[in-house]
C-alpha cells in the first residue's frame, strides 16, 4: 500500500454523548464470553457489522475478500450483519454481537469517546468520495434546498463543511434519505441535487445526464466514508486476527486500484450493477483509486473529522486522536504520527 500524503455552536455535545452512553454504554448483554475469539475448523471467527455492503465498492471489497477466501486464508471466519447506519452500525460491539463495526466518522468518535470498552482502529476510504447531483447546473448555491439525510449524518457533516469553506448558507438541508431517494428529490424538484456516490454517479450521469452540483471532493480533499472500530478487549485478545483482517482487505483494495478491470464483475455480482459501469466509476475518477480503497491514517483526514464535528456542534473542541485512535494492528506503512 503506497503512503499517503495530503494537504491538509449549536452546542448539543451533552445530548450526543448522552445518547452514545446509552447506545454502547448501558447494556452488554450479548457474547461477551466470545472476548478470547472462537475458533471452527481452526478458523477465528470475526462478527462484522457495516452499513452498504451492497451498495458502495469500499464496501462491498469486503464480500470479495470472504467469497474469493481472502478471509479464510488469513485464518479468519467473516460473518456479515448489515445495520442501518449511525450509532446502530456499532450497537453490536455493545450488545457482544460483533466484534468489528464499519461506521460513520462521527458516530465512530462519540462512541470511542463515551464508551472506553470499544476504540477506532483505522480509517475506511479516507478521500471523500462524496458528491451531490441533480438534473441541472446550479451556478449558485446560495439559499437553495440540497438534499442530505437524518440529523448527525456523514452528509450533513459534510454540508456544513461545504457551507464554511465556499461561504455559503443552504436555504434547508432536507433529510431526503439515501442515494435512489436523493435523486428522486432533484428530479422532482424538491432540492437542486442530492448526495451520491460511485457508482450511482458515474451511472445517473451515464443514464439520465445527471449534473455534478457540489464536487465534495474538491472543496474537503480527504474525509474518510467510515471508521473501523472494535471491541477494544476481543481485539486485545485477538491481535493476530486483527492484523490478518487488515492483509486480506490490502489484497482487494489493491486488486480495485491497479485492476478495475478484473475486479469490476465481482462487484458487479454484489452490487447488482453494469460491471462496465462500476470499471469506468474506478478508472476515470478523478481520485486517485489508491487513496480511496485504502485503511491508510491520514492525518488530514482526522483534522477535517475533527474541523467539522466541532462546527456543527458535535464536539466542543478539537478531537484527541491519540486517546481514541489505536493504529497497533496496522501494518508499519498504513501509520501515521498523530
Amino acid at each position: 500500500m503506497r503512503r499517503i500524503s495530503g494537504m491538509c455552536r449549536r452546542v448539543r455535545v451533552g445530548a450526543l454523548v448522552a445518547a452514545f452512553s446509552l447506545l454502547l454504554g448501558v447494556t452488554a448483554c450479548g457474547s461477551d464470553d466470545d472476548a478470547g475469539g472462537s475458533t471452527e475448523g481452526g478458523l477465528t471467527k470475526v462478527r462484522l457489522s457495516a452499513t452498504l455492503i451492497d451498495t458502495l465498492p469500499f464496501m462491498a471489497a469486503l464480500k470479495i475478500a470472504a467469497d474469493r477466501g481472502d478471509f479464510e486464508a488469513e485464518g479468519l471466519d467473516v460473518e456479515f450483519a448489515s445495520a442501518a447506519g449511525g450509532g446502530n452500525t456499532l450497537r453490536p460491539l455493545s450488545t457482544g454481537d460483533a466484534e468489528i463495526s464499519i461506521g460513520s466518522p462521527a458516530a465512530s468518535v462519540l462512541a470511542a469517546q463515551s464508551d472506553p470498552r470499544v476504540k477506532i482502529v483505522s480509517l475506511w476510504a479516507p478521500r471523500n468520495g462524496f458528491y451531490w447531483i441533480g438534473p441541472n447546473e446550479v451556478p449558485d448555491l446560495d439559499g437553495k434546498k440540497i438534499g442530505g439525510s437524518v440529523p448527525g449524518a456523514t452528509v450533513n457533516l459534510l454540508l456544513a463543511g461545504i457551507e464554511e469553506k465556499q461561504r455559503v448558507k443552504f436555504g434547508e438541508i432536507v433529510p431526503a434519505g439515501g442515494m435512489g431517494e436523493n435523486w428522486a428529490a432533484s428530479k422532482s424538484g424538491q432540492v437542486v441535487g442530492g448526495w451520491a456516490m460511485e457508482p450511482f454517479v458515474t451511472e445517473k450521469v451515464q443514464s439520465e445526464n445527471a449534473k455534478v452540483v457540489i464536487d465534495a471532493p474538491e472543496v474537503l480533499p480527504w474525509f474518510p466514508a467510515d471508521m473501523v472500530v472494535v471491541r477494544k478487549e476481543w481485539a486485545e485478545a485477538n491481535p493476530d486476527a486483527m492484523r490478518a483482517f487488515f492483509r486480506a482487505t490490502s489484497k482487494v483494495f489493491d486488486d480495485i486500484a491497479s485492476n478495475p478491470a478484473q475486479v469490476a464483475p465481482d462487484l458487479a455480482k454484489i452490487m447488482d450493477i453494469d460491471a462496465a459501469i462500476i470499471e469506468k466509476s474506478i478508472a476515470d475518477a478523478a481520485i486517485p483509486a489508491e487513496e480511496l480503497y485504502s485503511y491508510q491514517t491520514v492525518p488530514e483526514a482526522l483534522d477535517t473529522v475533527s474541523e467539522l464535528m466541532n462546527l456543527s456542534g458535535e464536539v466542543s473542541e478539537p478531537i484527541d486522536w491519540a486517546a481514541i485512535f489505536d493504529q497497533q494492528y496496522l501494518p508499519e506503512e498504513a501509520k501515521a504520527d498523530l
